[in-house]
């Protein structure tokens, strides 16, 4: 008997499970129009008018009209859509940049890309009544980011007013500017030799590019005694944050937030609601399971993070926006009376 629906050669991808996030695409393209046409358009001399602003505005309406023409492709709440025409004297041609943004389950390179080629149709039409010969070339999607698998950049290179563009869309602000932190790696295999400590390294690298001095880190095996061994350790060096990787899970070896709890301070419930519920939203439904915690001892603020560098990741992306603002908030705690 026919099961309905599976072995269907035309259908939409099912984007259900995937996970709302913002999403941004940056997409090029330009028309060449030889040098008799591009002086008659830079002098504002085509029968039809100067083609560069209605490109812009028909970029727009491409990128919006996307789904209308692409039988497969989702409709998507478009945030925004910014189209810019370069002029390029030495090739005789103009280049178009279309960046389109969406908060969705599913990515809008398609949009920016349909912008970037009804931008060049719309040259073409206003031109080919003073030069028919014309070509549009090199419509390709530059940058891609947002869900899971972050920052996409064409492997081609791209143009240094697009890198321009991603390097100010990537420009991290030294949220732990000069602050002393310290990571606690607990794993068994990792501390045994079996695999090396990614989550660590990770770790180290994104808080190094949030302004932090890492000045310790450590690797131990997942034990009780080890653990508050270490953390006194860390603690000795009297740092703004530890954070501690690992052991946040429903296992009998992990006993991060069991020995942890007792040892607090202040309980930041808050915090750590945070992390379980924007894991789940932006990026996983198993973020649920993980029992991580967040608290003070002393005068240091400990976060414990799970234990896969890919979940380090993704949580530290989480901490970033608010992680300030809590240190700002523990020190304002701490002074306070004095």
């Amino acid at each position: 008997m026919k099961t309905l629906f599976k072995d269907s050669k035309v259908h939409m991808s099912n984007v259900s499970a995937k996970k709302i996030s913002e999403r941004k695409a940056l997409a090029y393209g330009k028309i060449h129009v030889g040098e008799f046409a591009f002086n008659e358009i830079m002098n504002d001399n085509l029968p039809k008018g100067n083609p560069l602003t209605i490109a812009e505005v028909a970029g727009v309406i491409g990128a919006k009209k996307t789904a209308d023409i692409l039988p497969l492709c989702h409709p998507i709440d478009i945030s925004a859509v910014w189209v810019e025409i370069i002029p390029n004297k030495e090739e005789s041609c103009f280049e178009a940049y279309v960046l389109a943004t969406t908060i969705a389950k599913t990515g809008i390179e398609m949009e920016a890309l349909s912008g970037v080629t009804t931008a060049l149709l719309n040259i073409y039409d206003m031109t080919k009544p003073i030069e028919p010969t014309l070509t549009i070339s090199d419509v390709h999607l530059l940058v891609k980011t947002g869900g899971k698998k972050g920052v996409w950049v064409c492997t081609d290179g791209i143009p240094p007013l697009a890198q321009a563009w991603l390097d100010n869309e990537l420009k991290v602000d030294k949220v732990l500017n000069d602050l002393d932190v310290t990571t606690i790696t607990m794993s068994d295999r990792a501390s045994q030799g079996v695999y090396e400590d990614t989550a660590g390294e990770s770790a180290k690298e994104i808080l190094n590019t949030w302004g932090a001095n890492v000045v310790a880190q450590s690797l131990i095996g997942d034990e009780k005694e080890l653990l508050e061994k270490t953390l006194q350790e860390h603690l000795s060096k009297k740092p703004e944050i530890i954070f501690t990787l690992g052991g946040t899970g429903l296992g009998g070896r992990d006993i991060t937030v069991e020995t942890l709890l007792p040892l607090f301070n202040k309980n930041a419930t808050g915090l750590s609601q945070m992390l379980k519920a924007e894991g789940v939203a932006r990026f996983t439904d198993k973020a649920w399971l993980s029992n991580s915690t967040v608290g003070i001892i002393d005068e240091t603020l400990i976060i414990t993070l799970p234990g896969s560098k890919k979940a380090v990741i993704e949580n530290l992306d989480i901490c970033y926006g608010i992680i300030k603002h809590a240190i700002n908030m523990k020190n304002g705690i701490k002074n306070h009376g004095k």
